[in-house]
């Protein structure tokens, strides 16, 4: 599918002023949330995850195209600020609207956007911190100011030079601390993340669980929970999905 700003050749703030964008109240049926959260909380003593939609980076790249969404940053700036704001508003309203919905039945609310590419973080930290990051700030600033559940982010790839972004930004936990991506070693996180941020994930996908023997597995396990579980603070599972391999 194209997303609908995908083919214009010098994009502006006018193009999303003029974009009949849709309205989360006449999107989304928010009591489905309710019923849901009240059933869970019934029936199970396990902390409850509101997976919400995506952060502003992945639905800019459906709408845009992931190459036109990366060239904006630098050669269309206009439309890019303009496209990033208006995304960061829809989200807001619906993710306030989830919380709204789910009342006390919600522990953690759970978003994702993948910041980092295999080898690098996938912009520069500096444009992070002036393009993305206040966007950020107000996202989770707003939904903490709703509920009192902690809020999750998950980042594949190299991230490392965001961490200290994400937690000023107010991430209590980080997810999945992707093994084989670049930068991303277990003692050099939990090192700058001890006592701030809890981190989900972290069991290695590439290599140990599809081709290690059953003991490599072991061993795996057994490292990560020695270095990511010191003093608290972790949560034990892969580091991305776990395939069929």
């Amino acid at each position: 599918m194209e997303g609908p700003f995908q083919k214009i050749a010098e994009p502006t703030a006018e193009d999303v002023k003029n974009y009949r964008w849709p309205r989360p109240s006449e999107s989304a049926d928010f009591t489905q949330w309710r019923e849901k959260g009240e059933k869970l909380r019934q029936e199970s003593d396990k902390a409850l995850v509101a997976r919400v939609v995506p952060g502003i980076f992945t639905l800019a790249q459906f709408m845009r195209g992931f190459e036109g969404w990366l060239m904006d940053l630098i050669q269309n700036r206009g439309f890019s600020e303009a496209f990033h704001d208006k995304l960061c508003e829809i989200w807001i309203e619906t993710v306030s609207r989830i919380v709204e919905a789910l009342g006390e039945n919600v522990d953690i609310v759970m978003f994702g956007d993948d910041f980092g590419f295999q080898n690098q973080p996938i912009m520069s930290p500096a444009m992070f911190k002036e393009r993305v990051k206040p966007l950020m700030k107000k996202m989770v600033g707003t939904i903490k100011s709703q509920t009192k559940a902690k809020i999750a982010f998950h980042t594949c790839g190299c991230v490392f030079a965001y961490i200290d972004d994400f937690i000023d930004i107010g991430i209590d936990v980080l997810n999945p601390m992707q093994s084989n991506a670049k930068d991303m070693d277990p003692g050099r996180i939990k090192e700058k993340t001890a006592g701030k941020i809890a981190l989900w994930g972290g069991i290695d996908t590439h290599v140990a669980l599809p081709k290690g023997s059953p003991q490599d597995v072991r061993e795996e396990v057994k490292n990560k929970i020695a270095v990511y579980g010191k003093d608290g603070g972790y949560m034990l599972s892969a580091d991305h999905n776990i395939l069929v391999d």
